[in-house]
Order: C-alpha cells, then sequence, then structure tokens
C-alpha cells in the first residue's frame, strides 16, 4: 500500500513543505512526470531527512516507467542517496554521478536533471544512456508533477 506525503503541484514546489510532510518516513517511492511525457522516480527505504549528507540505502532503485528502465543500487556502493537541508533541492540518488536530481523550484525551472554516469562514477546500473534513455549525455528537465509516496508494509 502507499500513502501519498507530498505533491508538488497540491502542496506547491518548496522544500520546506517537502519535509513537513516527508521528513522521518522509512520506505518512499519518488514519482515524477518530466515535461515531455516521462515517468521517472527513485525508491528509498532509508529515511528522509532535512541535513546536508549522503545516506547508504543498499535497497534504493530508479525508474523509467515510460520507458521500461530500471537501475538498481551497486551493493557495494555507500552514498547512494543525498538528503539537502537548503531549498536548492528535493533528493539527490547517486553521489560521485547525479543519477537523478530534482530541484527546489522544480515546477517552473528545468534544473532538475538526469544524467548519464560510467559504471567507475555511479552508484547504480550504468550504461551508455540516462534515466530519460539518452545516450551519453546529461538532461536537464521541467517537472509537470511530482509527489512522494510513504510504502506501507502489510504483514
Amino acid at each position: 500500500n502507499f500513502l501519498l506525503k507530498y505533491s508538488a503541484k497540491r502542496d506547491t514546489c518548496d522544500t520546506n513543505i517537502f519535509h513537513e510532510k516527508c521528513d522521518n518516513i522509512n520506505g518512499s517511492i519518488f514519482i515524477c512526470k518530466v515535461s515531455g511525457g516521462d515517468i521517472v522516480g527513485g525508491y528509498m527505504s532509508t529515511k528522509i531527512e532535512k541535513k546536508n549528507e549522503f545516506q547508504d540505502d543498499d535497497n534504493a532503485f530508479l525508474f523509467n516507467l515510460s520507458q521500461n528502465i530500471i537501475k538498481r543500487n551497486k551493493k557495494s556502493s555507500k552514498n547512494a542517496i543525498k538528503n539537502f537541508s537548503d531549498s536548492s533541492y528535493f533528493i539527490r540518488f547517486g553521489s560521485d554521478c547525479e543519477i537523478l536530481t530534482l530541484s527546489g523550484n522544480c515546477l517552473n525551472d528545468r534544473n532538475s536533471q538526469a544524467r548519464y554516469c560510467n559504471c567507475n562514477g555511479s552508484n547504480y546500473d550504468c550504461d551508455t544512456y540516462n534515466l530519460l534513455n539518452k545516450e551519453y549525455s546529461k538532461d536537464y528537465f521541467k517537472v509537470e508533477n511530482f509527489e512522494v509516496f510513504q510504502v506501507i508494509k502489510n504483514y
């Protein structure tokens, strides 16, 4: 089951509101509708926190539902996800190389990004394509909406 915690269209694209609604939940799915149609996102099993630091998360992964792409976190990698304490960004997947970054003004600008990363600089599965399925590139994109869901486990 999933519980909607944050929606940029409903709650405004504001990192302070994002942290009020999402901090300290374990198990989150980020879903982004990118201008142009792609649906991209990621899963993290660790807590969202308003700290400017990286977290390890062996269970994290990224996806593009529109193009059937999954990029799993490499089990031996560290710093899979970065939380932010300022208003510049919501979340970043990847440390040395940012596979997916959602910016703090996501509905109004093209500063969110999907980036190609070579295997040496990536926390996630790598190939010659970024999350938007473009070869050897770094793409900035505008977000039509972005939502965060808490994953609720039923036992």
